[in-house]
């Protein structure tokens, strides 16, 4: 069970080579902190290694099953660059926040957010390999709030 300000580790850190989604979890099972469910969600995207090149990139995303079977993009990180070292992004959504009205699998553009809540949520990692041995460290946390 999960509890408000607890972290949950969505994506363990590991090196990844290729593309990949991570498993299914749950953020929001848990008691509620003085009777009042979470409004929010932060997440962090902890990347510890690159040592590629600029042209290797990796995209993190967010998504939560809002419909019970889609997997919506809700958190779309900054694009993390090969060559820039090790970088923290944090990223937070919000129930009360307004939601304009999009097509269930369209794309969320770098650096936003949907503020939508689902009960399913997990990582989906995209590694643009220009290198041919483009290998990124790294692994995301979610917290309600």
């Amino acid at each position: 069970m999960n509890s408000l300000n607890e972290a949950v580790v969505m994506l363990a850190s590991a090196a990844r080579t290729a593309s990949a989604n991570g498993d299914s979890v749950r953020l929001l099972d848990g008691p509620k902190s003085a009777g009042q469910p979470a409004s929010a969600i932060s997440f962090v995207l902890d990347v510890t290694v690159d040592e590629q090149t600029a042209a290797d990139k990796l995209d993190v995303y967010i998504q939560t099953k809002a419909d019970g079977t889609n997997w919506l993009d809700v958190v779309h990180f900054t694009q993390h660059d090969g060559n820039v070292g090790a970088k923290r992004y944090v990223a937070k959504i919000a129930a009360a926040a307004a939601e304009a009205v999009f097509e269930v699998g369209s794309a969320l553009a770098e650096d936003a957010v949907r503020n939508m809540f689902g009960v399913e949520w997990r990582v989906k990692a995209v590694i643009i390999d220009d290198s041919s041995s483009a290998s990124f460290t790294f692994g995301v946390t979610g917290t309600p709030m």
